[in-house]
């Protein structure tokens, strides 16, 4: 950065920062459950699945928070970028 020659000159820069965080899991279902296993630290997360009338994934409920997770359409760039 250069310093203005200007008396009341303020620099405004947006600052742009990104964190990504990779977890990868292992995932298996079985009679209406879905059972992810983190790879790195063998962490075990439930989830139980709920289906539509032509039978498609609905929802997920975590078993542990009982938080839901619903099913949107997917909204971002190309898995190939």
């Amino acid at each position: 950065m250069k310093k203005s020659e200007q008396e009341n000159y303020n620099v405004q820069n947006d600052v742009l920062s990104m964190f990504v965080k990779l977890v990868q899991y292992d995932a298996k279902i079985d009679q209406n459950m879905l059972y992810l296993t983190d790879r790195k630290n063998k962490i075990l997360r439930t989830f139980k699945i709920f289906y539509d009338q032509h039978n498609h994934i609905e929802r997920l409920q975590d078993l542990n928070t009982k938080k839901f997770y619903e099913s949107t359409p997917f909204e971002g760039a190309s898995p190939s970028m």
